[in-house]
């Protein structure tokens, strides 16, 4: 008997309210219900629930959740919808970790993107590649694809197996008329499929007419004789798994529905009832930033075409201003199609810093029609380029009491990069700027120390003539008091994300100090004027008023000579 969603909603409102269902509450909202009830399967007129198949189908193969949620959930629909007895076996940790979603800067699992979901398409159904692929109706809980690499068989994980079944086949002798005659020009009855713990799960409708089904398959052509190609289940039922390896990446299904025969277990002529190709997905497809080339890399293990058949495997990157998911659910995204060699491809047209989002689907061409597997995407940010600044400048900026001066800073870089100024008494270290990385630990060495930073923080950003670039300007650097100020070096350092950094180019700035130590000695014929030199200045003017005139500079120029008992410089004139 089919189960009855108002039965089925009341059983789960009785256990959301209890304690063993409460922490479930959140994850399985009533808008889920409907499809967690499509995830069971009828055995002998009741319905058994598969924690995995729960896990991969309903929670978006979230490991976390299995055993707080999926075996939970799973244990109570099978004790009240599932057999009497044997309802089902003990329950297990998922087949093969459904969380395998590295931090990939990138994006890396060949099933599931890091950051983009998966979507879902009924490409499964025999259905030509050349028309948009539909989206899956959630209410309805139907998710179609393929398999990149199918493993050895797994026992089904709380729930009841179904009884094997003691029959004989007899000899095909196509007396029987096909319900599935698409090849004859007929009707064609299409095979859902949709992938479950990392085999296939094939689905067709009911004929009605009590038949045993045979499911047969072929990794080279479309089975024409179910006595002559890969068996993978027989059942009463209306579902079959299939755990069988691909071998190439196509996989024609076929079932077959054989009629009762006179003699118990012994059974009539079969028909073809329905059938069906499934494009298996590309198989360890991935991205990551070439750091020398200065671009995406893109590989995947190239597919095998079946006999007959001609294989592409379509590439493409998708707009960064517009989200994937209306590109991924249509063929829309081919429209932005990407070059390949068939085994990957190299985008040096990229920025970095900003998220790429590519999608590589495998498109085969088989007796004319053509059929795609579902868009598999990923995404990645691509490494900045870590530049030596080599625009650094510096505007004094007189006080507005005239008391002492600012520096107007402004400077060119990347918007990702981090950058800082060190304001120091002395030039950097010439070894260490002339390499082009050093550890950050080695910058206090360096004449780069932690206090010297200025705090490039408050900077404003503005346009530059470059469109990856911004420019910088930081106002109000105090220029420091004190003779020993009087030269001041700003050095501008990027820093890289592994502890290097890359010192830029280097400025100095210089200012006249005030005449200290001032000591006129009085000649008779001359006059002489000693005093510390102010700090670096090239030359020092001096004047000497007549009596009751304003001052009036002479046209005589100090020099500097040599260095007082203090080791300032002095000067004479």
């Amino acid at each position: 008997m089919s189960l009855n969603f108002r039965e089925f909603t009341e059983a789960m409102t009785q256990w959301i309210g209890c304690e063993t269902g409460a922490q479930a509450k959140e994850v399985l909202r009533p808008s889920m219900w409907r499809r967690l009830m499509l995830t069971g399967r009828e055995v002998g007129g009741a319905t058994v629930f598969d924690p995995e198949v729960i896990t991969e189908e309903l929670l978006e193969g979230r490991d976390d959740l299995y055993e707080s949620v999926a075996v939970p959930v799973a244990e109570m629909l099978n004790s009240t919808f599932g057999p009497a007895t044997g309802a089902s076996a003990p329950a297990q940790a998922p087949v093969g970790g459904a969380n395998e979603n590295a931090d990939e800067a990138v994006i890396e699992d060949a099933a599931r993107p890091p950051s983009v979901p998966e979507p879902s398409y009924q490409a499964g159904e025999g259905e030509p590649a050349g028309s948009p692929g539909r989206p899956v109706d959630e209410s309805a809980g139907e998710s179609v694809g393929g398999p990149a690499a199918p493993t050895a068989a797994q026992p089904a994980v709380g729930a009841a197996a179904e009884p094997e079944l003691d029959v004989a086949f007899p000899d095909y002798t196509y007396e029987r008329m096909d319900l599935d005659a698409a090849d004859q020009e007929g009707a064609h009855i299409p095979v859902s499929w949709q992938r479950v713990g990392g085999g296939l799960r094939y689905t067709w409708p009911d004929p009605g007419e009590g038949e045993t089904y045979r499911v047969v398959v072929s990794d080279t052509a479309m089975p024409y004789n179910p006595d002559d190609f890969q068996e993978v289940a027989v059942t009463t039922g209306t579902t079959a798994r299939d755990d069988s390896p691909a071998t190439t990446a196509v996989r024609f299904v076929t079932v077959w529905g054989y009629e009762a025969g006179a003699e118990a277990g012994v059974l009539g002529q079969p028909r073809r009832v329905a059938s069906g190709v499934v494009i298996h997905d590309l198989a360890d497809w991935t991205v990551e930033f070439d750091a020398e080339a200065r671009a995406v890399v893109g590989t995947w293990v190239p597919p095998k075409a079946p006999p007959g058949a001609s294989l592409t495997v379509l590439t493409a990157r998708l707009p960064q201003d517009e989200p994937p998911g209306p590109h991924l659910r249509s063929s829309s995204w081919m429209s932005f199609a990407l070059p390949n060699n068939g085994q990957g491809f190299q985008d040096a047209q990229i920025v970095g810093g900003v998220p790429y989002t590519y999608v590589a689907a495998v498109e085969v061409v088989v007796e004319g029609q053509t059929y795609t597997s579902r868009p598999i995407p990923r995404r990645i940010v691509p490494e900045i380029t870590v530049e030596a600044i080599e625009d650094l400048q510096a505007v004094q900026v007189p006080d507005a009491d005239g008391t002492g001066l600012t520096l107007s800073l402004t400077w060119t870089q990347h918007p990702l990069a981090k950058t800082e100024i060190y304001r120091t008494r002395e030039p950097v270290s010439a070894q260490a700027s002339a390499l082009e990385v050093i550890p950050l630990s080695q910058l206090a060495t360096a004449g780069l120390p932690e206090e010297a930073r200025l705090n490039t923080r408050l900077a404003a950003i503005s346009d530059s003539d470059d469109p990856t670039h911004k420019r910088y300007q930081l106002d109000l650097v105090r220029w420091p008091e004190g003779d020993q100020w009087d030269a001041l070096y700003l050095t501008p350092v990027t820093q890289h994300s592994d502890g290097q950094a890359t010192i830029g180019k280097p400025i100095v700035c210089k200012r006249a100090g005030k005449i200290h130590n001032a000591v006129l000695t009085r000649r008779l014929t001359w006059d002489l004027v000693t005093f510390t030199w102010p700090g670096m200045p090239p030359r020092c003017r001096f004047g000497s008023p007549p009596p009751a005139r304003p001052s009036t500079p002479l046209r005589r120029r100090c020099s500097m000579s040599a260095t007082t008992t203090t080791g300032q410089p002095a000067g004479a004139c």
